[in-house]
């Protein structure tokens, strides 16, 4: 028996010993010619141009071939055959430089007379360099073709309808070493059949097929102060059948091989992947917390663009060789590479827990509790890119939706009839503003080709990255999305803190993305281009591939990237490799990207399993059709029992790890593409004897209003079942329900349900009677226990059901002033109307009542007594109206606070609102700046112009300036409380060069440029001090439009200014610490008097009055006041001077 096996292994090992060939056949025919100024550009099907810079762009296909196992190819031959002469002459189209995204210079065009005065054959060898690489262990071999043959000098072009390769292999260390990473699951193979030509070559392949019950799919490391945080994902992902393992980076430190630490952490991971099977590889940390490794790249475009340090996770990601074997500290220079990385590979750029849980929090909320209806309409944002020739980033976007052969290779992605956004220069200027606005309405991914520096993209900086600015995308009212841009540098998470990493860790925006650590690369002209090759790749992953995992759809973009890397003549030789290293996720590896909205699954399967048993079976169906692909997982007690893919027929087999070992409720989880996880509970029952479960149970509320759902004050009568999972019938099963639960009565507490069959079930429709009490609130879950015996056993179940109530809130406010001056705000001595909007959002009407409005501030008089209301349905809202006076002391600026309380039956809901009195408003009618004290800065003063104001006949305008040059206009102002600055501006200049720019406190907000009409912008203030500022500025060259801004009819939010002191009496009044938690010390102002300090809350009311003599430092105790804005006011030598400090 030993000789025959050893025999057998002899005959299979055959081919790892000898040299072997692979053959491959090709057919051309019908070759694209388009002519533009004069040059030709010709393709074939599955072709793409390229060339050297300034030489005719050749149409190359690429040879991607799966050798022999333990392989490298040797040599290749190729064989021309049946030559086709094209009638006519051209001249072919000279290969332009690639340029990067954001730094794009200025050239010639390029022409390399030479080559196109040569009377010969072009190009003089037809077939590219060919090389191995090595996926998952598989040897593939690749190299490129072209069957053009270009004769510059006569301008004559023929091709060939027929070429052979033949590639030469044999036995090498190299590859025998690569073998180690052999995998044959199934996202490898479908990875496999997408990369190679000869898919049939797979079957030589000799795989072990071994599965321990260690292996697990999710590798997560980080420092080991954050694994309690990182449990939060392994239980995310456990339900979708990927087990997870945390290590901290410190015991791959101290216990790993390697030369430095990132030697160490690529030697564990592929450890893991070799020893377990690891698919994905979540890196937690920014690179203080988390090591990079830099590659080298080199680019030739119209100057030598050359890089030693970019940052690239491909290193973690792409497992063979070791990516510097000459040692000389230069990592992934040509030859020495791995462009086919096994592990999905991406980034948590976090350096703080407040971070990580912001990232963690939008990463499980983005998943399990998606918003839909806004999860299949990508916004695409294209800027411009470049002059001449004209190039739009809109034009590469365009490749992202639909169907595409262009440039050799094919994709298809965004559907068509998805309701997508573009936003495109190319159609029609965007700003900043339009981008921000457009995200908040919710889209489910930012695709952008455009320029970007490692503080700015998409038109927007790092101060623009705010929870306020992106309010709606906040996973409630909108969900979190995603981005994936060409931008240059945006993502070098080496810097202290590029803009990428302030989109991931802040609480709101963006989950996950990705970004160039360096530069993103164009060609110009052309709808190809390095950084657009990835995305176009990326994209198919994600719609075409259905791999939508993000670390997953970013590797098979890579994968499916790489033949063209060392693509003979390359655009730019080395600006797609230089892309492939500097593109990076940011983000969770494992994170499903939603492509559309969810789908709706059903399975059929065995309820119940006798311990014991060795796997269950599932049938899936989604959306009414069988569920291929969709994965079925038995958890319980946070332990994965078992997974299973399900078959193009939607039938699942789960092969249990270990079986069940006594009675419990496991679940049986389905989840898959645009998939919220279905739960599904799985009886495990004894192998003899009754075993009750309590089945459904049905609410009947017929003493109520009868639409079957549980609402506050109602009676409800519980029809219950129960089935016998058991092997054996029960007898004399009796049920007692319980309740811990404050809102609930129960009147009729057990139930007979006699004898039940095995396999049999019983129902009794008026079981058990509860009362729930009549100020429930809205959506209280109310839980149940159920204790079940049948005098021998007993089985305890937990149930609960949601409580629908009213929920009152105030939703709008009016005020009518018709007798006043009619500005619909409150004015110092008016009588007004306010009228309140009550809106119901709650689940249950609420009844009729009364309403009243309570004013604590001291200068509002309220003339109306409670009021009656209506009953209001459920999501709709009713009016009530109350007078009010406002005093005529009341000052401009000052805040009236009110609370309304709405009582219906026994519930009470109450809402506060602030009304600001008067408006502090700017709109220069004047003539001057003398309303506010305005500072002018820069160049040249702002002037007061009479053309085209905004409203009224005055608006300011910037100063005349030159090249440049800047001209400011600013204001200082105390901000009493949070609230909003809103202003009208337009502007007229050179587009993208020279700006309007609008600042707080010197932090960049908005800027604008080109030419825009009066449109409205508005910003949140925090309560403070703060420096309003507008400022045009010119870059060093040409001048557009009427080169200047405008600024009209600015509304400050609350406010106080500091009453105007004469320049030789320099008085002022110093307050510290600001914000304070016990004591604030005021150095008073010197003069020859003794002044009061008064101490005001926001609402008017006089705190504290304290005496204080001339030029003296006071301190006040404000330990007792809660916390928030206080006015602090004194009165020198006539004139008011006050301050704002914060109580913390």
């Amino acid at each position: 028996m030993r000789s025959i096996f050893t025999l057998l292994m002899l005959i299979l090992s055959a081919g790892f010993l000898f040299g072997q060939e692979v053959q491959q056949s090709f057919h051309f025919s019908n070759p694209e010619v388009t002519i533009t100024d004069g040059y030709a550009n010709f393709s074939f099907t599955g072709t793409q141009s390229t060339g050297i810079t300034g030489e005719p762009a050749i149409p190359y296909q690429m040879v991607s071939l799966l050798i022999p196992q333990g392989h490298e190819a040797v040599s290749v031959n190729v064989e021309y055959l049946n030559e086709v002469a094209l009638p006519g002459t051209y001249v072919i189209v000279p290969v332009q430089p690639s340029q990067p995204v954001s730094k794009p210079e200025k050239h010639p065009f390029a022409k390399n007379e030479a080559v196109y005065s040569l009377d010969g054959i072009y190009p003089a060898e037809t077939e590219g360099v060919l090389s191995t690489g090595f996926y998952s262990g598989h040897s593939i071999a690749s190299c490129a073709i072209t069957p053009l043959r270009f004769n510059p000098a006569k301008k004559t072009v023929s091709y060939f309808t027929d070429v052979l390769v033949t590639i030469e292999t044999a036995p090498s260390a190299k590859a025998k070493k690569a073998t180690a990473l052999l995998r044959n699951d199934n996202r490898i193979l479908a990875s496999l059949e997408r990369i190679i030509q000869n898919t049939d070559a797979l079957k030589s392949y000799n795989y072990s097929n071994t599965k321990d019950s260690d292996d697990y799919d999710n590798l997560i490391i980080c420092p080991s102060q954050f694994i309690s945080d990182m449990e939060a994902l392994q239980e995310l992902y456990l339900k979708r059948g990927l087990k997870t393992e945390i290590v901290a980076i410190e015991d791959i430190y101290a216990q790993g091989a390697g030369q430095d630490n990132q030697e160490k952490i690529r030697n564990y991971i592929i450890d893991e992947y070799t020893g377990h099977g690891v698919s994905y590889v979540l890196l937690g940390g920014d690179v203080e917390l988390f090591p990079y490794r830099g590659f080298y790249c080199a680019v030739q475009s119209s100057s030598l663009y050359e890089d030693y340090n970019i940052p690239s996770d491909l290193y973690y990601s792409a497992l063979d060789g070791t990516l510097d074997d000459d040692n000389d500290g230069v990592w992934g220079e040509i030859g020495e590479d791995d462009l086919l990385p096994e592990v999905s590979v991406a980034r948590f750029s976090f350096n703080t827990a407040t971070e990580l849980q912001n990232m963690i929090n939008k990463t499980v909320m983005y998943q399990d509790s998606p918003i839909t209806g806004e999860l299949n309409n990508p916004l695409l944002a294209g800027e411009h890119l470049y002059d001449n020739p004209l190039t739009w980033g809109a034009d590469y976007l365009d490749l992202l939706v639909g169907y595409h052969d262009d440039n050799g290779y094919t994709t298809n992605g965004i559907p068509e009839d998805h309701p997508y956004l573009t936003m495109y220069d190319r159609d029609q200027t965007w700003s900043k503003s339009d981008l921000i606005n457009a995200i908040n309405q919710g889209h489910s991914f930012i695709h952008h080709s455009g320029h970007s520096n490692s503080t700015y993209t998409m038109r927007m900086y790092n101060s623009d990255i705010t929870n306020s600015n992106f309010y709606g995308v906040n996973g409630t009212d909108h969900n979190y999305t995603l981005v994936y841009t060409h931008g240059c540098i945006c993502g070098a998470f080496d810097d202290s803190d590029c803009i990428a990493e302030r989109m991931v860790n802040i609480e709101n925006f963006v989950v996950a993305g990705a970004y160039n650590s360096r530069y993103g690369w164009f060609n110009e002209g052309q709808t190809e281009g390095p950084s657009a090759h990835l995305h176009r790749e990326f994209v198919d992953a994600l719609y075409n591939d259905r791999q939508n995992r993000i670390g997953e759809a970013h590797l098979v973009s890579r994968t499916e990237t790489a033949p063209w890397v060392n693509a003979p003549g390359q655009h730019e030789e080395g600006a797609l490799r230089w892309c492939f290293y500097d593109c990076n996720i940011f983000g969770d590896p494992a994170l499903a990207v939603w492509t559309d909205e969810p789908v709706e699954i059903s399975a059929t399967y065995a309820s119940a399993m006798v311990i014991g048993e060795t796997n269950l079976e599932v049938d899936v169906m989604v959306d009414g059709a069988a569920g291929e692909g969709y994965t079925c997982a038995l958890v319980y007690d946070n332990w994965l029992y078992g997974a299973a893919v399900a078959d193009v027929s939607g039938h699942a087999v789960i092969e249990l790890e270990e079986a069940f070992t006594e009675p419990c409720e496991a679940k049986l989880y389905i989840s898959g593409y645009n998939a919220i996880p279905q739960e599904y509970i799985v009886t495990v029952v004894p192998g003899e004897g009754a075993y009750v479960v309590a089945g459904p149970t049905v609410i009947h509320d017929e003493n109520g209003n009868n639409n079957g759902m549980a609402e506050f004050g109602e009676t409800l009568v519980l029809e219950s079942t129960m089935k016998n999972v058991g092997q054996q019938e029960a007898a004399n099963v009796v049920a007692t329900i319980s309740s811990a639960d404050q809102y609930l009565t129960i009147n009729d507490n057990e139930q007979d349900f006699g004898t039940i069959a095995a396999s049999g079930e019983v129902t009794i429709a008026d079981a058990f009677e509860v009362l729930v009490a009549n100020n429930t609130p809205d959506q209280h879950e109310v839980e149940i226990m159920m204790d079940v015996t049948d005098g021998t056993e007993n089985w305890q179940y937990a149930y609960s059901f949601m409580v629908n109530a009213p929920d009152v809130l105030v939703d709008a406010i009016r005020v009518i002033d018709n007798t006043g001056n009619n500005n619909g705000r409150l004015d110092p001595g008016e009588v007004v109307t306010i009228e309140v909007d009550l809106f119901n959002s709650g689940h249950a009407m609420a009844m009729s009542g009364s309403a009243e409005l309570i004013s604590p501030s001291s200068f509002i008089t309220v003339n109306s007594n409670a009021v009656s209301v209506n009953d209001i349905a459920v999501s709709s809202l009713t009016t009530v109206e109350f007078g009010v006076t406002v005093s005529e002391t009341a000052q401009v600026g000052d805040i009236a606070e009110f609370g309304v309380v709405h009582s219906c039956g026994d519930f009470n809901f109450t809402g506060e609102f602030q009304l600001v009195v008067g408006i502090i408003l700017e709109d220069f009618e004047t003539g001057d700046f003398s309303s506010f004290p305005w500072a002018h800065s820069g160049n040249a003063n702002w002037t007061i112009t009479e053309s085209a104001p905004f409203e009224g006949i005055y608006a300011a305008q910037s100063g005349v300036i030159n090249d440049n040059q800047q001209t400011g206009l600013a204001v200082t102002m105390n901000v009493t409380s949070e609230g909003e600055i809103s202003f009208f501006m337009k502007v007229s200049s050179e587009g993208d060069y020279d700006f309007l720019q609008f600042y707080i406190d010197d932090v960049m907000k908005d800027e604008w440029s080109g030419a825009i009409a009066w449109e409205e912008h508005s910003y949140t203030v925090q309560p403070g001090t703060h420096t309003f500022k507008w400022s045009y500025m010119k870059d060093g060259y040409v001048s557009s439009g009427s080169d200047m801004g405008w600024v009209d009819y600015i509304e400050f939010p609350p406010s106080t200014i500091e009453t105007g002191i004469d320049d030789n009496e320099v008085m002022t009044m110093k307050m510290y610490p600001n914000p304070v938690t016990d004591r604030i010390f005021i150095d008073t102002p010197a003069d020859d008097s003794r002044r009061e300090i008064m101490i005001f809350s926001l609402s008017g009311e006089l705190i504290r009055t304290v005496e204080a003599g001339s030029g003296a430092t006071i301190m006040i105790n404000v330990a007792d006041l809660v916390q928030g804005t206080y006015i602090i006011s004194s009165v020198v030598n006539g004139k008011i001077v006050s301050g704002t400090f914060i109580k913390q």
